[in-house]
């Protein structure tokens, strides 16, 4: 299913070359069949030979929960496809187990913050330090954090308080 989406996303971008240009990433999501694929790395680098689409146009998006069940598989594909360009995001951060002893070594670009505590950062101040937290951790390793909410002024500005770079 994952490769589908790939190639469905490659043909659209070759066809909407001006609407894939507004866009710096693309991002495409891995599901956690895809992480126990020991063959999916060179696949994946096969598509990105047949197309003229650069690899580091596409961001592939890893749920933290599946990063944590398959740490050493998710660190292997990382790393592999990221040599070929590619770029990755830790999906909401804060959902799995033990975060902080494998994030430390995950060569991601991006991290979301859970959306739990994004959303309820502006009314409970457990989840704006949770939220305040990750963000740290997260600046501190040079990675870059995303809000993945519906947008509000509001929430925004919550945001831009905690430090998030993207919302």
């Amino acid at each position: 299913m994952d490769l589908w989406v790939l190639r469905r996303t490659l043909t659209w971008m070759l066809a909407n070359e001006d609407e894939a240009d507004g866009y710096a990433l693309v991002i495409v999501p891995l599901s956690p069949a895809s992480l126990k694929n020991e063959d999916l790395p060179g696949v994946l680098m096969g598509e990105f030979m047949e197309n003229p689409v650069p690899p580091g146009r596409i961001c592939f998006a890893i749920p933290d929960h599946d990063v944590v069940e398959n740490a050493a598989e998710a660190g292997e594909l990382i790393s592999t496809l990221r040599e070929f360009g590619c770029r990755f995001v830790l999906d909401e951060f804060g959902s799995g187990h033990d975060n902080y002893d494998y994030i430390k070594n995950l060569e991601v670009d991006f991290v979301t913050v859970k959306s739990s505590f994004v959303t309820d950062a502006q009314k409970n101040p457990k989840d704006f330090a949770m939220a305040k937290s990750i963000n740290e951790l997260v600046h501190f390793m040079g990675k870059k954090t995303v809000a993945k909410q519906a947008a509000g002024a509001a929430l925004a500005e919550t945001m831009k308080e905690i430090g998030i770079d993207f919302v």
